[in-house]
């Protein structure tokens, strides 16, 4: 899910879900590489036994890919999230007590990774 923003399984109703996840059935968005494509393939398998093992996920090519790609840039910015978006988001963050209106303004201005980014970038 937070490899396209998406979860695999996602249907009209519980039912049709459910049967999805059993019968392991679901689509990557078209935007998602083909190494990555790979990896989600051998993790989401009905069997334990022939699904990936964390050695397995840890050594996959997908993982290793050079993170300083134009590939590896966030698919949201601060730049494309509207000031009212923005302001909300700030907002949400400030009442659940995430942090500080300034401890988030400043991670954001300094394009920092961590907790703060990350929760206003899932909030976007």
């Amino acid at each position: 899910m937070l490899v396209c923003g998406q979860a695999p399984f996602q249907e009209a109703n519980d039912s049709e879900t459910l049967t999805m996840i059993m019968d392991c059935k679901y689509t990557v968005p078209m935007h998602i590489s083909e190494h990555c494509k790979k990896l989600i393939s051998k993790m989401l398998v009905r069997e334990p036994e022939k699904r990936a093992t964390l050695e397995d996920i840890a050594n996959d090519p997908w993982l290793e890919a050079d993170t300083q790609s134009d590939l590896a840039l966030p698919l949201v910015s601060r730049q494309h999230i509207s000031e009212e978006d923005h302001t909300l988001i700030v907002q949400k963050m400030v009442n659940g007590e995430i942090a500080t209106k300034e401890e988030i303004l400043e991670a954001l201005d300094k394009d920092e990774y961590n907790h703060i980014t990350a929760t206003y970038f899932l909030l976007a």
